[in-house]
């Protein structure tokens, strides 16, 4: 009897065991989640405020270069449409919240997929041209 005994005690400690182990992982899991959730909303909050700024910047950049550009052809024609592109995308930023941004992104780099591409490797050499 001795022996059924230590096993229905091993079991029993083997059982609690088990649900203090589940329990911590809950506690764990709860602890990531919730740092998870602070992190998305501080990144939010970043990309929201970064959000105007480059809207400004933009229709600064937009304003630099039409005084700038008082030439004509085809560099008064390229300046212009840049100028153009300029400020619609500050309109842009200005007018959708970062949610709808990266909605409306997700969504043209799936119909667009190469120029998605393409358009990421000259903004990433822009940038590493006036980082430089």
């Amino acid at each position: 009897m001795t022996d059924e005994r230590g096993a229905t005690d091993r079991g029993e400690m083997a059982e609690r065991a088990m649900d203090e182990a589940l329990d911590l992982a809950g506690q764990a899991r709860d602890t990531v989640s919730a740092a998870a959730n602070e992190a998305v909303d501080r990144a939010y909050d970043a990309v929201e405020s970064g959000r105007e700024g480059a809207a400004s910047g933009l229709k600064r950049a937009a304003s630099n270069l039409a005084q700038r550009a008082g030439a004509t052809g085809m560099t008064g024609t390229a300046a212009e449409g840049a100028m153009e592109g300029m400020q619609s995308a500050a309109g842009y930023l200005r007018r959708h919240d970062s949610a709808e941004i990266w909605h409306d992104v997700g969504h043209y780099v799936r119909h667009y997929p190469v120029r998605s591409l393409l358009g990421a490797i000259a903004m990433g050499f822009l940038v590493g041209r006036v980082l430089k």
